[in-house]
């Protein structure tokens, strides 16, 4: 592999990217991803390092010395149904590399094939990542946990924006995106025939309260100058017509 000229190279890289894409995993469950990144790596003689990870991948090239810099891409999928003409669309039903993983993992790919090719002229080491379970808590942990990168210096992650145009590239220091936190509120009330709903208390006004209040925590109770988002995406309350429930959930 490392005698191809760039065309070819090129034509390697997209296959590849192609086939990760019409065979996403969900978090966790990456394990044909896992061998097909370790198969490649050995395409191009970058070596894995034999960690306890029942999915996702580490090589490394260099020195072994510092400087140690690493390239981090995560590998899982989406829980989403692919709805393209793709030729090269999900094969798996309710499983879709909708977010760029399939992008990351093949640029970290081909970032590594090509340092391997110059890899005499390092004056350190460079760590390649492959992570799994980026979408669901806990891969990152898995990956710190075998101690692989304890002497590293520097990470370089990477990620698909839509708010850059194809073939340009933003670069900065520091944080980018933004940690996720999760909650989930019921909310409880006392059913009753929606045409009476003087003899109930009705959890679904609750719901629609706090949902409206929501935009305050951001603007009353937190940094305004500081990057932060509060936001409800998934609201559940009742299931017919004419009947207050005596729950609701969001």
């Amino acid at each position: 592999m490392n005698n191809m000229n760039d065309n070819e190279f090129c034509g390697w890289l997209v296959d590849e990217f192609k086939w990760f894409h019409a065979h996403p995993e969900l978090s966790a469950e990456e394990f044909a991803t896992t061998e097909r990144i370790k198969e490649d790596l050995a395409k191009v003689a970058v070596p894995v390092l034999d960690l306890p990870l029942s999915t996702g991948v580490v090589a490394r090239i260099g020195t072994g010395k510092a400087p140690h810099l690493a390239l981090r891409a995560d590998i899982d999928a989406l829980p989403v149904t692919e709805e393209t003409d793709l030729p090269y669309k999900s094969t798996t039903p309710g499983k879709m590399h909708a977010c760029g993983h399939d992008f990351h993992l093949s640029a970290v790919l081909g970032a590594a094939a090509l340092l391997k090719k110059h890899e005499d002229e390092l004056d350190g080491t460079v760590t390649f990542i492959f992570q799994p379970a980026e979408e669901t808590p806990g891969g990152a942990k898995q990956i710190l946990s075998t101690k692989a990168l304890d002497d590293l210096q520097l990470i370089f992650g990477l990620h698909t924006s839509p708010v850059l145009a194809v073939g340009e590239i933003g670069i900065r220091e520091g944080a980018v995106t933004a940690s996720v936190d999760q909650f989930a509120v019921t909310f409880r009330g006392n059913g009753t025939h929606a045409a009476h709903p003087e003899r109930g208390t009705d959890p679904i006004m609750m719901a629609a309260e706090f949902i409206t209040d929501v935009p305050t925590i951001r603007s009353h109770n937190l940094d305004p100058a500081a990057p932060n988002l509060v936001g409800i995406t998934h609201v559940e309350g009742g299931n017919t017509w004419n009947v207050i429930p005596d729950t609701a959930w969001l």
